[in-house]
């Protein structure tokens, strides 16, 4: 595609070849500055979330509306925490719980040569290391070792299409990331 110079400002992320073609410019590496104003931006959104948050929950309550206060209740309560979550997904066999467990430092989700994990599982940062099952039936989770996950979330390969009786398995682990 040729470009007419003109076209493309100075300040503009594409540059123009000497060929005349059109071509993107790699953006400059965010500079300590520039990462703790984008830090001090950042902050300032989640703080006028905050107090819409606030001031969703009153006028719900002022409504008479407690299952939108608990809804937005609980938002801002995760908006206020420091955590985050990041989503592993991908097709079966490609190393999605062997990934998992290099970020934890050792092999705690199970893995094996055939598709294996047969709950959706949550790790979350925890002073003591705990594995949790929660039930189809909503009861409450069952706590177990987390070298006991192997057994208990995997699939059955001699029965493959039986259910698991878990919906989730959630794993605290000692391991700041």
């Amino acid at each position: 595609m040729t470009v007419n110079r003109q076209t493309v400002p100075d300040a503009s992320p594409a540059v123009v070849t000497p060929s005349g073609d059109l071509a993107v410019r790699a953006a400059a590496p965010a500079g300590p500055s520039q990462e703790a104003a984008d830090y001090a931006a950042a902050q300032a959104h989640r703080v006028r979330l905050l107090e819409l948050c606030d001031a969703v929950v009153t006028s719900s309550s002022r409504l008479n509306d407690p299952s939108a206060a608990r809804s937005v209740t609980e938002l801002r309560q995760r908006l206020a925490g420091d955590g985050f979550q990041v989503m592993v997904v991908g097709d079966f066999k490609r190393g999605k719980s062997t990934f998992v467990n290099a970020l934890l430092g050792q092999r705690i989700l199970p893995v094996k040569a055939t598709p294996t994990t047969a709950v959706i599982t949550q790790v979350r940062f925890s002073e003591e290391a705990a594995a949790f099952l929660y039930r189809v039936e909503g009861e409450e989770p069952e706590r177990i070792d987390p070298r006991d996950l192997d057994r208990r979330i995997t699939i059955d390969n001699s029965h493959p299409d039986s259910p698991n009786p878990f919906v989730l398995a959630e794993v605290t682990w000692p391991l700041e990331l």
